[in-house]
């Protein structure tokens, strides 16, 4: 369909109550496929706006007229950057010039948050569509804006949840760890209290054996280190919101979770065997969580692990290069597996096979690490068990 939108004084265009505006014309040809155009865009729940390769409005619906507070007066012929607020406003000249050098409909800033600027000056969340049209003056883009408001609120109150949900997982996890956890920090304590003991009698002897006493007080400061460690490990852990996003190296974290559960694997007759590449690339984010997360994934495996006595109980933790943009984590049991009819329900909330589950840890686990950008999902081992798997992308990287 071709349509004349070429701009003169005569020019009008219909209100939205349906009348004419004589200060601002469209010199339509009286064809009914270009009423019906009208009529559509009139009608369009969605801001419609059609702006110029000048970048200035063209035309605009009643909805757009609702959404951002003008009236079409104060819009027709006016640049668009002013419905953008003033921070984006720079590069939008930029935007608007590559979409007229490759015109093909597309979503816009697919991947950021994008924001309209009302007559009020109070901002609100948008998606927009972009679509090329041809008109008499030339090619011309068809703007559909969609008002995100609700979504997001709506969103922000599932990440409230959620992050209330992970906060107790989180609480009930270390309660569960607290003998694990003891044990780890009993240990370089008592020997941190020996070493003083045996720096105290070499000092005090009628000849002092400073450098035996040295040695010691060198082993009280790498204990000392080690019980710190672990003290951050578990704070880390049990941080309720608002913690830091870093970089994060994953094998010094999957190192970090297998000592705190050392105690717990030993007592189970666990062998833990870890493969974990070197020079892996960082990931971003949130330190905790992710410790939460390996932490929860190596706790199952040890737990399905419980009935087996016919094979030796091996927990397999891996890390790989995946390819240039992403690495991956795996965790892999050799417990009895999980039912094939269960294996795409196991990450839905409430749902557990264990008599005294709560049916959210996994469900938790993919939360977080879909909020990092990542995925998880689980996959039957290669002769017995379970392997869960995550995949992160790497520093510089926004998703998978």
């Amino acid at each position: 369909m071709t349509m004349r939108a070429a701009r003169s004084r005569d020019q009008c265009v219909m209100t939205s109550d349906g009348g004419v505006d004589h200060h601002q014309r469209i010199n339509l040809a009286p064809r009914d496929s270009e009423q019906r155009f009208h009529q559509v865009v009139e009608s369009a729940p969605n801001a419609i706006v059609m702006i110029g390769p000048n970048g200035l409005i063209e035309m605009v619906n009643a909805q757009t007229e609702r959404m951002f507070g003008y009236s079409r007066s104060d819009l027709l012929g006016k640049p668009v950057e002013m419905l953008v607020p003033e921070r984006y406003r720079r590069n939008h000249p930029g935007l608007r010039a590559g979409f007229f050098a490759s015109p093909v409909s597309r979503p816009m800033g697919a991947g950021r948050d994008l924001f309209g600027l009302r007559k009020d000056g109070s901002e609100f969340p948008v998606e927009i569509g972009l679509s090329p049209i041809a008109t008499e003056a030339g090619t011309m883009v068809l703007s559909a804006v969609v008002d995100i408001s609700d979504r997001k609120q709506m969103e922000a109150r599932s990440q409230t949840v959620n992050n209330m949900l992970a906060h107790m997982n989180r609480v009930a996890t270390v309660v569960e760890l607290s003998e694990s956890i003891t044990h780890e920090i009993n240990q370089p304590l008592a020997a941190m209290v020996a070493n003083a003991n045996a720096a105290l009698r070499w000092l005090t002897k009628e000849t002092p054996d400073v450098e035996d006493a040295l040695a010691a007080l060198k082993a009280i400061i790498r204990d000392g280190h080690r019980a710190g460690e672990v003290a951050r490990s578990v704070r880390a852990m049990y941080k309720k919101g608002g913690e830091e996003i870093i970089n994060v190296d994953l094998n010094d974290l999957i190192q970090n979770v297998l000592g705190l559960m050392r105690a717990e694997l030993q007592r189970q007759g666990i062998d833990v065997q870890t493969a974990l590449t070197g020079s892996l690339p960082l990931v971003t984010g949130r330190r905790g969580q992710l410790q939460q997360v390996i932490l929860n994934l190596v706790r199952n495996a040890a737990d399905a692990m419980d009935t087996v006595s016919t094979r030796a109980r091996v927990l397999r933790v891996k890390t790989a290069i995946y390819d240039s943009n992403r690495v991956l984590v795996s965790v892999e049991d050799s417990g009895p597996g999980i039912d094939p009819a269960n294996i795409d329900r196991i990450f839905e909330p409430f749902f557990t096979t264990k008599s005294d589950g709560m049916g959210m840890g996994l469900a938790i686990c993919r939360s977080l690490i879909e909020a990092h950008g990542g995925r998880l999902w689980a996959s039957s081992g290669v002769d017995h068990g379970s392997v869960f798997s995550i995949l992160l992308p790497a520093i510089g990287h926004k998703s998978v």
